[in-house]
């Protein structure tokens, strides 16, 4: 139990986020536990307490299997599946033309028109990965072992969270026993390629001109067209997918 905003919190300007203190995960040397690997270890044994499926327990001392290639890497810290590998490349042309006239009355003209064509290329390397079948399979948690989830596991994970209360249970648990062997099958840990390739292209007019009277006035009318390219981060494709069984007992889904 800890009360970190009861001692004049933003100077007593601002109502305490937490008034009378609240419980809070870890110990004072919260770095130094996690860096130990206590953390992970309390983390474990609340997961398997609340029948958490597919926990996280930080990034650290992690390794990931390429299921396509095969292949174990080392996480370092992320892995393979969680970065977003995308590629841009661009070509380009430009022409412009210059023109002027002077007037017999003193004013002079001058301006260009120009043409820019713009090809773009994007290549986005990436994963989609299926639900991890480690909170059910584990052994330690009751589960057989096999590297896969079965509905056995799934259905004793439910009777293990009979000890909790109602509102805590895994939504999961209210569902059919074949919508359960759904969640299971689903829980596959299995990696599929999502690599992607796009290429665009652009014709990029623009127009502009220049009128001096002469006086010291100049008048000035311009007109193009551009693009604004997206965020790489926008092209970036993979993914993750798991099941949402609350959403599907909130609609009658079961």
């Amino acid at each position: 139990m800890r009360t970190p905003f009861d001692d004049g919190f933003q100077r007593g300007t601002a109502p305490s986020p937490l008034p009378g203190g609240a419980h809070f995960f870890g110990a004072d040397s919260f770095l130094k536990e996690y860096l130990a690997g206590d953390s992970a270890r309390q983390a474990q044994a609340i997961n398997t307490f609340s029948q958490t499926p597919n926990p996280f327990f930080g990034v650290r001392n992690r390794n990931f299997t390429n299921a396509v290639m095969g292949q174990t890497t080392r996480c370092d810290p992320f892995c393979e599946n969680e970065i977003s590998d995308v590629s841009e490349t661009t070509k380009a042309a430009y022409a412009r033309v210059d023109y002027g006239t002077d007037y017999d009355n003193g004013w002079k003209i001058t301006g260009n028109i120009g043409l820019r064509y713009v090809e773009t290329g994007v290549v986005a390397a990436g994963l989609i990965g299926f639900s991890n079948p480690f909170f059910f399979d584990n052994a330690a948690s009751g589960g057989n072992g096999n590297g896969r989830a079965e509905l056995s596991e799934v259905t004793a994970a439910c009777g293990r969270a009979q000890q909790l209360p109602a509102a805590q249970r895994p939504a999961f648990c209210s569902l059919s026993a074949a919508r359960l062997a759904q969640i299971a099958a689903a829980h596959t840990d299995e990696i599929v390629l999502d690599d992607r390739a796009v290429t665009f292209e652009n014709w990029l007019p623009s127009f502009n001109a220049l009128l001096d009277t002469g006086d010291g006035r100049l008048f000035c009318a311009a007109v193009s067209k551009g693009i604004s390219r997206p965020d790489l981060a926008a092209f970036r494709s993979g993914g993750g997918i798991g099941t949402t069984p609350a959403t599907c007992v909130r609609g009658g889904a079961g």
